[in-house]
């Protein structure tokens, strides 16, 4: 998940950004602020199918592992240069405000911003890729 890193960058807030709130403390503002523009309210339109979880699976390592680590926790071998870290995916997709909509939009467009960046993946995997990515990071 090289690429998620990307999106999971979504997740990659490092601590004392966003006034002290903490490594998560960015994306929980991204996420209380709504989720704008298309994205908005979006829900993934595919089934949880052993298909549909095999290649998110199979995307997830080869976009996103690089930097979130092989279970999510952020710990991937690109990890330990980063500032701020890669997200904890596992700590980040237990709380009840991270809806499918914002996933989405993270890893399409990538989340910049608290001297980190995470790249968007809207332009290099089509949209019912990046949805199998949401419906295996929901499994991790």
């Amino acid at each position: 998940m090289l690429v998620i890193v990307t999106a999971l960058l979504l997740f990659a807030c490092g601590r004392g950004h966003m006034g002290g709130m903490g490594p998560m403390g960015g994306h929980r503002m991204g996420m209380m602020g709504g989720v704008p523009g298309d994205y908005g309210g979006r829900r993934s339109p595919l089934p949880p199918t052993a298909e549909n979880l095999r290649t998110g699976s199979v995307l997830y390592r080869s976009h996103c592992a690089v930097c979130h680590g092989e279970q999510g926790r952020g710990d991937g071998p690109a990890a330990a240069g980063m500032n701020p870290r890669p997200a904890d995916l596992r700590r980040a997709l237990s709380m009840p405000m991270v809806r499918d909509d914002y996933l989405f939009r993270v890893i399409s467009e990538g989340r910049q911003g608290n001297g980190g960046g995470m790249p968007g993946f809207g332009s290099v995997l089509d949209e019912t890729a990046r949805w199998q990515l949401v419906g295996y990071l929901r499994r991790l």
